[in-house]
């Protein structure tokens, strides 16, 4: 159990966590989350140079960066669940990509944290601007920022979840769940 060079010791660990999520609680987060990317996108896509929309474009990719690359080097290569199905599923993800403690996970969630905001706030603001440039402010114009909302406190209620059955919830940087039960 564990790894003998990681950040975290095994009396950091929460005895009650899961050794394995179940594959719906990983493919509901993960929907939640490709929803906000595809919500800002959509927001976006409006804006466009020579017919190319660059911003959301620009958007996407830099998502795509932070979330699976820069977030499995950095953060899951050094969480207990390397190799595991973690309640994101990224630490398998994380294991096919990078070998274990890759990078700095303080650095990781300092990256995560900053954009994962700025992911939000841009595909919520972006859209909720632009589409009141174009349309006004109407029904349409609102959809897209309330939907993206409402997914945004999803993932995190559910992140939550994860994080109160997580080994590493109280070692972890990023656990929404750090209190110890009395």
């Amino acid at each position: 159990m564990g790894c003998s060079n990681c950040a975290y010791s095994e009396k950091d660990l929460n005895a009650d966590g899961l050794e394995s999520f179940p594959m719906s609680q990983v493919v509901v987060k993960n929907v939640l989350l490709a929803a906000i990317m595809a919500i800002g996108f959509a927001g976006l896509y409006p804006i466009q140079i020579a017919g190319i929309p660059v911003a959301s474009i620009g958007y996407l990719v830099a998502t795509l960066v932070v979330f699976f690359v820069s977030k499995s080097y950095f953060i899951c290569s050094n969480c207990y669940y390397y190799g595991k199905r973690c309640h994101t599923g990224h630490g398998l993800l994380a294991a096919r990509m990078f070998r274990r403690n890759s990078g700095s996970s303080k650095v990781g969630f300092a990256i995560s944290n900053a954009y994962l905001f700025g992911v939000m706030v841009l595909g919520v603001t972006g859209t909720l601007v632009y589409l009141s440039f174009l349309a006004g402010w109407t029904a349409v114009s609102l959809a897209l920022p309330i939907a993206n909302l409402v997914a945004i406190f999803s993932l995190a209620g559910l992140i939550r979840v994860g994080c109160l059955s997580c080994k590493m919830r109280y070692a972890c940087a990023g656990s929404f769940a750090k209190t110890r039960p009395e």
